[in-house]
């Protein structure tokens, strides 16, 4: 019986002791929930840095902060820098209007991006605006677009940008007719209806604001880059005989002076690019070595005609 006894006791002393020590535990476990469990206030509290870019002496770094306000239910992007040697971030842009696509002038002097800033100017959709580093104040817009800048480079000598401009909208009458389809891709989440208005390239001279257009047709144009030496512009388009039926881009070359004549011609030996397999869509890309070789100039300053079988979604009045 005492050794029954003992046994019971000493059972008893370890239950009590993992009856403890359980508790403690889901209490901890409780606690480490509480921590790691994401609300919704932390969700907004998140902000996404991206678009970094090393000024040319190397010495600052310009990227973008897009931040989101749950209270307004508004979001916005600034434009912050900070010293490539580390320290404290210096905000570029105020709150109150986003800028995106940071860029470096060639000699480092100015930073260039873009903002839509309705009070500012009459002109509509976002504009190039400029930055001069050395002195701080306030963004200056560079451009002034009726229909907007949704792209835009540096040209190595600083001197010009290329701009991708969507065409402007046809005037309109006072009662719109019923949509036209008559393409494969005729309507797109958060765009609705698409239609014929396409991007394409324009330079602009930063001195003189003259704007030429350098590329045209029923064509998307996109990704635009300068040669080092600033003799050509290479961009980015599906010009196949039928773009809604496949992904088929390709990279074209065209020269900066000859308004709306695009002349594809080799330059160098190869041309690096970023590319997928269509039947691996979805997996990483592979960096590609390709020949540039002469290519058949692409049609001048045109659209195709309303009646054509690559159409779009159209009001039946235009």
């Amino acid at each position: 019986m005492k050794h029954n006894a003992k046994g019971l006791g000493l059972l008893a002393v370890m239950m009590a002791f993992l009856a403890g020590a359980g508790a403690e535990t889901r209490d901890l476990a409780q606690d480490a929930d509480a921590h790691l469990h994401l609300q919704i206030a932390d969700y907004f509290a998140l902000k996404d840095v991206d678009d970094p870019r090393i000024s040319p002496d190397g010495a600052w770094v310009a990227f973008t902060v897009h931040s989101q306000d749950l209270e307004t239910d508004q979001h916005e992007t600034r434009l912050w820098m900070i010293s490539s040697s580390g320290g404290e971030a210096i905000p570029m842009t105020a709150p109150g209007s986003s800028a995106t696509r940071p860029r470096w002038s060639p000699d480092g002097k100015h930073l260039a991006f873009l903002s839509d800033r309705e009070w500012e100017r009459n002109a509509k959709g976002q504009q190039v605006y400029t930055l001069d580093r050395r002195r701080g104040g306030e963004g200056i817009p560079l451009t002034s677009v009726e229909q907007g800048v949704e792209a835009y480079e540096w040209s190595p000598d600083g001197k010009r940008l290329v701009l991708l401009i969507r065409d402007s909208k046809p005037s309109q009458g006072k009662a719109p007719g019923p949509w036209v389809i008559d393409r494969l891709l005729f309507k797109e989440d958060y765009v609705g209806y698409l239609n014929r208005l396409r991007a394409h390239l324009y330079v602009f001279d930063v001195e003189t604001k003259a704007l030429v257009q350098i590329t045209s047709g029923d064509y998307e144009d996109s990704d635009p880059a300068w040669s080092p030496d600033g003799s050509v512009v290479a961009f980015v388009s599906n010009r196949t005989e039928e773009p809604d039926a496949n992904n088929n881009t390709d990279i074209w070359l065209v020269k900066p002076d000859l308004p709306c004549r695009e002349h594809p011609f080799q330059l160098g030996k190869e041309l690096n690019f970023l590319g997928v397999h269509q039947e691996k869509q979805g997996q990483p890309g592979t960096l590609w070595p390709r020949p540039l070789r002469h290519r058949a100039p692409a049609r001048g300053c045109h659209r195709r005609p309303a009646h054509s079988r690559r159409g779009s979604a159209r009001r039946a009045h235009e």
